[in-house]
């Protein structure tokens, strides 16, 4: 990779070819990217429903024990997942490649893949993500305004515009949910989420850092909805 990239990036390799996974581990191996495997779509899906990595790009393999990756993409674009997808897979035929497109893909690479190629489309794909979110650094939803290298979120009212003092964790709290807008979360999956696996935490302070947060936002703290039996979502509306 190169070096001038300046964040970790998360890639998820869903494949189970045992020779295959260890090329693309060879070849893409550096210390600012990690690569999360999956034998099967099963296993996928689960990494993908649980929320806690948040993934810059899928590699994945169409022949899969338990399923058709194609399946798999179209969970992608069922989910609103906006994550690329890149397909490694030994069928040439058109129709595979159509259907792949259709459904999503952003590009097709058949087996067996060329190191260097899958490198220089890796880089250039990740190059292309940091862009991006740079770009989205500061954004609103609603009424909020976030900027994230800053830490800093305001209401907008109009043309005015109020400050609100948030605490380092209120402000994570508050960013994971509407980089997931719609989406609901456990109290467990927010922990493992922002906490880590720092086993000290009990649940119920998700509870409490959320309480003092929709204080905080005011009259915009009904943008986060409490889904009984389920956890939390944000929605802006």
């Amino acid at each position: 990779m190169n070096d001038h990239w300046n964040a970790m990036h998360n890639i998820l390799l869903v494949e189970d070819s045992e020779e295959c996974r260890l090329i693309v581990n060879k070849t893409l191996n550096h210390p600012e990217l990690t690569i999360v495997n999956a034998v099967t779509m099963t296993e996928a899906l689960s990494h993908l429903q649980k929320g806690s990595i948040r993934f810059d790009l899928v590699l994945l393999d169409l022949g899969l024990p338990d399923g058709n990756g194609l399946d798999l993409l179209s969970f992608l674009q069922e989910d609103n997942l906006d994550i690329p997808v890149y397909l490694m897979t030994s069928k040439e035929d058109l129709a595979s490649k159509v259907s792949a497109f259709s459904l999503g893909a952003e590009d097709y690479l058949t087996k067996p893949v060329n190191p260097i190629e899958l490198r220089a489309r890796v880089e250039m794909r990740l190059r292309k993500n940091a862009k991006q979110k740079h770009k989205a650094e500061t954004f609103r939803r609603g009424s909020l305004l976030v900027n994230v290298p800053m830490m800093k979120v305001s209401v907008v009212d109009g043309t005015s515009e109020r400050a609100i003092s948030l605490t380092a964790k209120e402000f994570r709290i508050l960013t994971f949910l509407l980089q997931h807008e719609g989406r609901v979360y456990s109290r467990g999956q927010l922990l493992e989420a922002l906490w880590g696996d720092n086993t000290h935490v009990i649940e119920r302070t998700i509870d409490s850092h959320i309480c003092g947060l929709r204080k905080k936002l005011g009259k915009v703290g009904h943008y986060i909805e409490n889904v009984p039996g389920a956890g939390y979502r944000l929605n802006v509306k």
